[in-house]
């Protein structure tokens, strides 16, 4: 077996090896070289993460848009109830009734004909807290225009509407569809902890305004997730993605109406 330590002949004709200053200083140089690349490593994985993410959300944009062409174009309702126990969703089906427990077969939902990948609804920067449609989806469908059903908080603005068309946007490039989403908690239903102690899934994006008529205390507790270096993933209507910022997504409701 090898030696650890060089050996190198002193001018004594004595061999000698590394000092154990020499061994502490070689550590500490590995040490501060790791200390410094392991954050790039780590943010070069994570940009790549975030890339996927946005492909995945471009091809949920175009498997809706896809879905739209079949329905004289009209975009997919968040989902809708078959029966006592089933409810369709744009991402699966649900099995079971109130309160549970569900099941979630990601094969059936609405959009799956036109995508064929059940993967592309995992975003792979998501590790929820609390996964519970499908255990661990990380993207969510712009609840406010999509035809909401009876799906939602009683009494929903929503619910009943039907989904938009192609012709009732009024700026196609500038509605969102689908985004990086998380609920890092609900004020309604469970009880309320601290900001980011918890992160639950969503299916859902909503409009700023939505969130505070819903009751929630401010625009903390949102849908839309900040999960790529503080900022979200978002697909619109016209079928482009793109990344933005907490200021651009929470500026107005424009971006997140039909008209």
């Amino acid at each position: 077996m090898k030696r650890l330590v060089k050996k190198v002949k002193s001018k004594s004709g004595k061999t000698t090896g590394f000092t154990l200053i020499e061994l502490l200083v070689v550590i500490a140089v590995i040490a501060l070289l790791a200390a410094i690349l392991f954050p790039v490593f780590a943010r070069a994985r994570e940009r790549a993460r975030a890339t996927s993410c946005l492909s995945n959300l471009k091809q949920l944009g175009l498997a809706a848009l896809m879905y739209a062409q079949d329905w004289d174009e009209r975009f997919p309702p968040f989902g809708y109830l078959i029966d006592a126990s089933h409810y369709q969703f744009w991402y699966g089906m649900q099995e079971g009734s109130w309160p549970g427990p569900f099941t979630y077969d990601l094969t059936k939902g609405l959009l799956e004909p036109y995508k064929k990948n059940v993967q592309i609804l995992r975003c792979p920067s998501f590790s929820p807290t609390h996964p519970i449609y499908g255990d661990g989806l990380g993207y969510g469908y712009n609840y406010g225009w999509n035809g909401a059903t009876t799906v939602g908080v009683a009494g929903d603005v929503f619910a009943g509407i039907p989904p938009a068309s192609l012709g009732e946007l009024a700026d196609a490039a500038g509605t969102i569809v689908f985004g990086d989403a998380a609920l890092h908690f609900d004020p309604m239903a469970w009880p309320i902890p601290p900001v980011g102690s918890a992160t639950w899934e969503s299916t859902a994006i909503v409009a700023p305004s939505t969130l505070l008529y819903w009751g929630y205390p401010s625009m903390e507790y949102r849908f839309h997730d900040l999960r790529h270096f503080e900022r979200a993933n978002m697909v619109f209507a016209d079928g482009h993605a793109k990344s933005m910022s907490k200021d651009a997504l929470e500026a107005s409701d424009e971006l997140w109406d039909r008209n």
